[in-house]
């Protein structure tokens, strides 16, 4: 159930080429027009005599093919390809944009500001307009499908945000106001070991190792008056469990929040993410912890609480989204509130297993 959780709580942070063709022109020679004498002049006004101008054909050129451009891409050459285009890296690197060279991609081994997840609450049916949550379905109220369980959910979540059996991390660019600031990187991973306030190390897992960089970020972000935004936005997670990297695509994610920050890292309160997941992204998911969890096991130890999926059927029905209004509730909408707390990244390690 820990990659549920995982998911829930991640997804709450954040040529045209133009070818001018000359044409030749035609040469076109028309009559003179006849001189008009005085005794031409009448009474009755000015009688002219014009010819008609015989038709005109003028040979139209045939359709003149664009120049070819041939992108000029040499081994281990990235940048411009002479064509409005870019030469591309290999899996596993990233660009040398000074020496226009590939090299294999690293992780960082320096990050900037970073919160950590010290609190994250679920609302419950009676509190999902006091959150003002988000308005999928567009019928004027705020939408919120895990409702149904959020006691269960805050219980689990919050126990082990305490214990730090897991974590979530916000990283923010560096050098940006914390007053106005448009535009800035927005990453979020999770925390391998440690606890809010404190010390924390990145899993490692949660890096692409395409690029190295965050599977989990968006420069759809903006600070105005310390008020942080982020979003909507669609965001495609990967959460590593259990020796599988979960794809989960979430949907009109939205992050906002008070922010400030110290020495210590970054601090967020009255912090709300909200956006959704489709149906076919949750049925892929139930298939994957069924697999991994046979009736009555209890091993591994989210095994534990596989039996809250037994309610995702009446999450639908009850609090589900009809999104492409065919009055059938096709996705499940999250509303999470949370806050931030200052932490200082020492490094990697992996997610340490709950008890």
């Amino acid at each position: 159930m820990r990659s549920i959780l995982g998911v829930l709580l991640i997804v709450g942070m954040p040529v045209i080429v133009a070818c001018t063709v000359s044409w030749p022109s035609a040469d076109i020679e028309y009559d003179n027009q006849p001189d008009v004498m005085a005794d031409e002049i009448t009474d009755e006004g000015l009688d002219i005599q014009m010819d008609v101008r015989p038709e005109i054909e003028i040979d139209v050129p045939p359709d003149v093919p664009p120049d070819v451009c041939t992108p000029k891409c040499e081994l281990n050459e990235c940048g411009s390809n002479g064509c409005n285009g870019r030469c591309t890296c290999g899996f596993g690197q990233v660009c040398n944009d000074e020496l226009k060279m590939c090299d294999d991609c690293k992780k960082p081994s320096t990050w900037g500001p970073i919160g950590m997840v010290d609190s994250a609450k679920f609302p419950d049916v009676n509190e999902i307009q006091q959150f003002k949550c988000a308005d999928f379905s567009g019928d004027g109220k705020f939408e919120s499908s895990f409702s149904i369980f959020a006691t269960t959910l805050n219980e689990l979540l919050n126990n082990e945000i305490e214990k730090g059996f897991y974590g979530a991390v916000a990283e923010f660019q560096r050098g940006i106001n914390w007053q106005n600031s448009a535009e800035f990187s927005f990453y979020a991973m999770a925390a391998g070991a440690g606890a809010p306030g404190g010390d924390v190390y990145v899993n490692p897992l949660f890096y692409n190792p395409s690029d190295c960089l965050p599977y989990l970020r968006t420069t759809s972000t903006k600070i105005e008056g310390g008020q942080l935004s982020v979003g909507p936005v669609d965001l495609s997670m990967h959460y590593p469990w259990n020796g599988i990297n979960l794809a989960v695509q979430v949907m009109k994610v939205s992050v906002s929040g008070n922010v400030t920050s110290s020495d210590a890292g970054i601090a967020l309160t009255d912090g709300l993410a909200t956006g959704y997941i489709t149906k076919d992204v949750v049925d892929a998911i139930v298939e994957i912890v069924n697999s991994r969890c046979p009736p009555g096991a209890t091993e591994p130890a989210f095994c534990k609480n596989a039996n809250l999926l037994d309610l995702l059927p009446e999450a639908f029905e009850q609090h589900g989204v009809d999104i492409d209004k065919d009055e059938t509730n096709d996705a499940l909408a999250i509303c999470v509130k949370f806050t931030l707390a200052p932490a200082i990244p020492k490094g990697y390690g992996e997610e340490p297993t709950s008890p």
